[in-house]
Formats: C-alpha cells, structure tokens, sequence
C-alpha cells in the first residue's frame, strides 16, 4: 500500500503545477489481496488539513488546493 500512496502523492505534486485545483480520485486496496479498504485515510502530504477517507469499496476523490 506504500507504494500506492507514493504513486498518488507523486501525481498530486504533479497536477499541482498544472492547474489551481484539481480532483483526484482512486481506489485503495490491499497489497495481497486486492481487496478494497475501508475508512482508509488519504492525506495531501505536507497538509494535514487536505484529507478523506475511503468508502465502502475503497474508492476516494480528494480536491487538492494550489
């Protein structure tokens, strides 16, 4: 799941250049399984207040501020 999460930090850094906000979405699952996780906590790195969790099928959508 680490990785995941670094590979979804480094897209958000990315799209923060492009535009002043943007959405991004995704879905958050169990490295052995596969299996969604829910309640799973997805943060802006660096800003504890960017954040939400995960439904009931792992899925998220998180609006990164500039």
């Amino acid at each position: 799941m680490g990785k995941k999460i670094a590979m979804l930090l480094a897209v958000l850094f990315t799209a923060l250049g492009v535009a002043a906000e943007v959405t991004v979405t995704g879905t958050v699952t169990d490295k052995t399984e596969n299996e969604p996780i829910i309640g799973a906590t997805v943060k802006l790195k660096g800003k504890a207040s960017v954040g939400t969790s995960t439904d009931i099928d792992g899925h998220f959508s998180i609006k990164v501020p500039s």
